[in-house]
């Protein structure tokens, strides 16, 4: 059996004594300076109908008034679970999703990838070994770097880049192989739009012309990158969805955002396919048509130094949503806005929710949109500065009022509002089976 003594603290020293700059997760969630921790919020619901596993990574705000909005929901491409609690609920989901589909007795491949310039590798890494050591129960088990072949073990674990593990992936029909062995489990779904810039699959409506169900979050892969759609699903959840439009090319994306200017309301557009904050840029109603058009060549041009030439392949739709306005987070005497990140584990009968972490724009909002002061992606700033914009969602203190937690401006009750609207939208994206033409 494979132990796990590579730690998330022990991966984070090994990069430390490195001079890798990285945020240091494992200390979000210590102590205060009172000697408080912060406490870890977590929920479970009953959910009978569903049978199979999913998973996500879901991103909400809270506006001043207390209406959830759903920024976007990730799925097995997204870091930042281990913060607080640790990964090991993480890797188990994975592991049991594994086992759920898997029959024993085959020699398999499982792929776990991750994007070129990735700062959370302590945490990515931690939790690769931790699924291969739930999996060496039953299993023989081997992790093994994209450039190593597999040998005798029934599941070689291959881990690496999405570029170096998909010039790997041989397509037969709707299923992948990699060195002759099929590829039975994945995470990352930015490996797709990746096999289709390399022509080795098609887009296929909002989705892909391939098997998703091998990925860790199932067919509901598909709603990853159908940020509308996944707008769609928060209807008649705790979570008020977004007004979003979808634009198939430069032409429509300009028109689109003349319907936002005419309600007055600021938009975020966002590139298909896109991660790590690239393809994104915030339109004020004021904007005019030439400010308009080269921010939006903005938005194209960071999406093509990202993922290259072939990026136009699966650059469209861009989708346009309503910007939603978090309550601010005090902050030296200013208001940032953030998200929360909460993890939703879906699993036959059940539904586990727990808050991950809090992330902060890096810049106060003052009503002026740039982009430092409404994106709070991590993705392509300072590492080493990246702790002083994040927050445990559980650090608290007392009041005459009950638990408040701090900066958020919410109460127990609050976050627990939170979380099952979290879950109801993940029961959702379960039950429309990964389906994206929701239009």
């Amino acid at each position: 059996m494979i132990h796990d003594n590579f730690s998330g603290v022990a991966a984070e020293f090994i990069l430390k004594t490195a001079g890798v700059p990285f945020p240091r997760l494992s200390r979000l969630g210590a102590a205060h300076g009172d000697g408080r921790e912060a406490k870890v919020y977590r929920a479970h619901f009953p959910a009978s109908d569903i049978d199979g596993f999913s998973f996500f990574l879901v991103d909400v705000t809270v506006e001043e008034d207390g209406t959830v909005r759903l920024i976007e929901a990730n799925t097995s491409n997204a870091a930042l679970s281990s913060c607080g609690a640790g990964d090991d609920d993480r890797a188990r989901h994975m592991a049991q999703a594994f086992e759920h589909r898997v029959p024993s007795g085959v020699s398999v491949v499982a792929l776990l990838a991750f994007q070129p310039g990735f700062t959370h590798l302590p945490e990515w890494f931690s939790r690769a070994a931790a699924f291969a050591r739930h999996l060496s129960a039953r299993r023989s088990v081997e992790l093994r770097a994209w450039n190593e072949m597999p040998g005798q073990e029934s599941v070689s674990v291959i881990c690496g880049p999405i570029p170096e593990l998909a010039s790997l992936v041989e397509v037969r029909g709707r299923k992948f192989f990699v060195h002759g062995r099929e590829v039975v489990f994945l995470t990352n779904c930015n490996i797709l739009p990746e096999l289709v810039r390399l022509g080795k699959i098609a887009r296929q409506k909002s989705g892909y012309a391939c098997d998703l169900s091998t990925f860790h979050e199932g067919e509901a892969a598909a709603l990853a990158h159908d940020k509308g759609c996944q707008q769609e699903l928060a209807r008649g959840t705790r979570i008020k969805p977004l007004d979003w439009r979808e634009a198939a090319d430069f032409a429509v994306a300009f028109d689109a955002l003349d319907w936002f200017a005419d309600q007055g309301l600021v938009a975020m557009a966002k590139m298909n396919a896109g991660s790590g904050g690239a393809g994104i840029q915030p339109f004020t109603p004021d904007l005019t048509n030439a400010p308009r058009s080269r921010r939006l060549e903005k938005l194209i041009k960071s999406a093509r130094d990202k993922h290259g030439q072939m990026t136009d392949e699966t650059l469209y739709p861009i989708r346009i949503f309503e910007f939603a306005k978090a309550r601010p987070y005090p902050l030296h005497g200013k208001g940032h806005l953030w998200d929360l990140r909460v993890q939703v584990l879906v699993s036959p009968g059940r539904i586990d929710t727990r808050a991950c972490v809090v992330r902060l724009c890096p810049a106060p909002f003052d009503g002026s949109y740039n982009w430092n002061s409404v994106v709070s992606n991590l993705t392509g700033r300072d590492p080493a500065r990246a702790m002083q914009f994040m927050r445990a969602p559980g650090a608290h203190r007392r009041s005459m009022e009950g638990t408040v937690l701090e900066g958020l401006g919410m109460g127990e009750r609050d976050m627990r509002h939170v979380l099952r609207g979290c879950a109801q939208w993940a029961a959702a994206a379960w039950r429309s089976g990964g389906e994206t033409s929701m239009r």
